[in-house]
């Protein structure tokens, strides 16, 4: 039996729902899994089906999406795609809401014939990126024509079965070792403090954090943006700090800022430390760096930033 998830308040549970949504029982997840493979791959035939078949297609696409909003966090991505998958509903989908549209009109001839060419060429330009997509050796994220229509996109060549993390931290001690105090920076969203629950932005985007969060996949190695970023607050930046939700040193910059590589795992329901996560150090990112360290400043101008 399965014990009772930490208690919250109902905005609190609306913020944890990728917590819950882990912790669901093992037959609903395996469902879920057939449910995407579905909706992603046999579902977008149902777009081109004469009506009411498209515009069933459309509302599933629809409540996939809105379960993935509610579950995750993937920006604007599946809003996009809700308001894309609403040009497949007509009028008979949309009677209930108290407005009246006025009458469809025919379309003009010259209109006509601009939509048949359009479609022509972007059928034609589709053909290298289908290809490419059945391909073993799959290319993500390629323009197939000089005028970048039809491209091939995606926002993830693959998905991790852990979740790692990078954690910053500073100090002002004068010797930055494991016997300073060492303060962690928070980031806006992105896990850090196991007892800070999991924010739900969507759709909005905060770009550090979602690029912190690639920087910690296995194999990424050591992410430029990232030294720069640790110089920055090296040198107590506003910019760079205004980045953050907290600035643990303020406007006194530490000595020394160091990042360590963490894995991340959910607690489990009952868990009686009342924290999300748990967290198990892996090994070092970054080693602790001062500004006036020569690795540091080589590094800085050999990419072009001093």
């Amino acid at each position: 039996m399965r014990t009772a998830a930490p208690k919250l308040t109902r905005r609190r549970r609306a913020r944890a729902l990728s917590w819950i949504f882990h912790w669901l029982p093992r037959p609903i997840l395996h469902g879920g899994v057939a449910f995407n493979h579905v909706v992603e791959l046999i579902i977008p035939f149902g777009y081109f089906l004469p009506q009411p078949f498209a515009g069933i297609a459309g509302l599933i696409t629809i409540v996939f999406q809105l379960t993935l909003i509610v579950s995750g966090n993937l920006s604007w991505l599946n809003w996009l795609t809700i308001v894309l998958a609403f040009t497949t509903l007509d009028d008979r989908f949309l009677s209930w809401l108290p407005v009246s549209a006025p009458p469809v009109q025919p379309m003009p001839a010259a209109q006509r014939i601009a939509v048949y060419a359009l479609a022509v060429v972007v059928g034609a330009l589709s053909v290298a990126p289908t290809l490419n997509m059945l391909s073993p050796n799959q290319v993500m994220n390629t323009s197939f024509n000089p005028l970048h229509i039809v491209n091939s996109y995606g926002a993830f060549g693959s998905v991790t079965r852990e979740r790692f993390e990078i954690v910053i931290e500073g100090t002002t001690a004068a010797i930055p070792d494991e016997s300073a105090s060492w303060q962690e920076y928070d980031f806006v969203c992105k896990p850090g403090d196991p007892k800070r629950r999991p924010c739900w932005i969507s759709p909005y985007h905060h770009r550090l954090d979602w690029q912190m969060w690639f920087a910690a996949m296995p194999g990424a190695g050591t992410e430029p943006f990232l030294v720069h970023l640790v110089a920055k607050l090296l040198e107590g930046d506003a910019g760079a700090r205004g980045l953050l939700a907290r600035d643990p040193f303020g406007e006194a910059p530490p000595r020394f800022v160091r990042a360590r590589y963490y894995r991340y795992r959910f607690t489990r329901p009952g868990d009686p430390s009342g924290a999300w996560w748990t967290r198990e150090l892996v090994g070092e990112y970054l080693p602790p760096l001062s500004r006036e360290d020569p690795r540091l400043e080589e590094y800085l101008r050999a990419q072009g930033w001093r």
